[in-house]
């Protein structure tokens, strides 16, 4: 989760270039082109959930529906384990720094690029020693906090726009392919030794090894092009199923259970073959259904 939020940021600082987010114009395409393409399908997962999956009453549900449809439920982390809040409770983060993001753009570009890796490296510390104190004194977890999140969120823009403006010496060094493995290997290896020895369960622990590493994979990785890559159409096609394929793996545990149970048959290649299957199914039906459609939709009525 820490590497998709600051690849969030990345790609967004990436994506909206030199535009000029304060223009009443841009801001608004900004808004309405996020919110249609991350909504609908939230909402659609939401109500299904809570008819096949959920053990809520219709009261709490009532209760929760304007937390729940404003996406805000993030700010209360015991709503963590809350009907379908476990899965979901990413896109309440992700839309709080949708909803900065224009002000975050807007001062990163008024900013030198001695100033942004000065604020990239109080942010890594920050959301680092957090860890540190979170633990101490047994404070809730961090987890869904939108915070921390929201500054794993700043810190993929800022690299991004240190990426995209400066060709000094240090960044031309983070952006060599040597750089890459080594800090991937770094990464690997460290979680390997650290887990097999502490059996470390609380996620954000981990970001003392990957937030700092995945910073510099940013560099190496921001700064390559594959054409054949970029012109796949299968590929394209197929990087706009993950958000649905994420959203629905509960529905695919109960219906995998099923089967399994019917077939008799539970060798672990099946199991994930066959929830693999079935996700990637669901996800292209709740694709091409709802979000392309609805989104589409949405889109064109705002717009006017």
């Amino acid at each position: 989760m820490t590497g998709f939020f600051l690849l969030s940021g990345y790609s967004l600082r990436v994506a909206y270039g030199e535009k000029n987010l304060i223009k009443k114009s841009e801001i608004k395409g900004f808004y309405i082109k996020r919110t249609t393409a991350i909504l609908p399908l939230y909402y659609t997962y939401a109500l299904l959930f809570i008819l096949f999956l959920g053990k809520e009453s219709l009261l709490e549900n009532l209760l929760l529906l304007p937390i729940e449809g404003l996406g805000i439920q993030t700010t209360f982390s015991s709503l963590f384990g809350v009907t379908h809040n476990g899965g979901t409770w990413f896109i309440s983060c992700l839309l709080l720094g949708y909803l900065i993001y224009p002000f975050l753009q807007t001062v990163a570009k008024q900013l030198s690029v001695y100033q942004e890796a000065f604020l990239i490296v109080l942010l890594i510390f920050v959301n680092l020693w957090a860890v540190l104190v979170s633990k101490v004194f047994g404070t809730d977890w961090l987890y869904d906090n939108p915070f921390y999140r929201l500054l794993e969120f700043s810190i993929g823009l800022l690299t991004a726009d240190i990426n995209m403006r400066s060709d000094g010496k240090l960044v031309n060094f983070l952006r060599r392919l040597g750089v890459l493995i080594g800090a991937s290997l770094t990464m690997i290896l460290s979680i390997t030794i650290i887990q097999y020895f502490c059996h470390i369960r609380d996620y954000m622990i981990w970001n003392w090894v990957v937030l700092p590493c995945f910073v510099v994979m940013l560099f190496s990785l921001g700064s390559k092009r594959v054409k054949c890559l970029e012109q796949s159409q299968l590929l394209r096609y197929a990087s706009k199923l993950p958000y649905a394929f994420f959203l629905f793996q509960p529905f695919v545990w109960k219906m995998g259970w099923f089967i399994v149970r019917q077939t008799g048959y539970d060798a672990n290649w099946f199991k994930i073959s066959l929830s693999f299957v079935l996700c990637t199914g669901i996800s292209f039906l709740m694709y091409e259904i709802v979000q392309k459609r609805l989104a589409k939709y949405l889109q064109m009525r705002l717009a006017c």
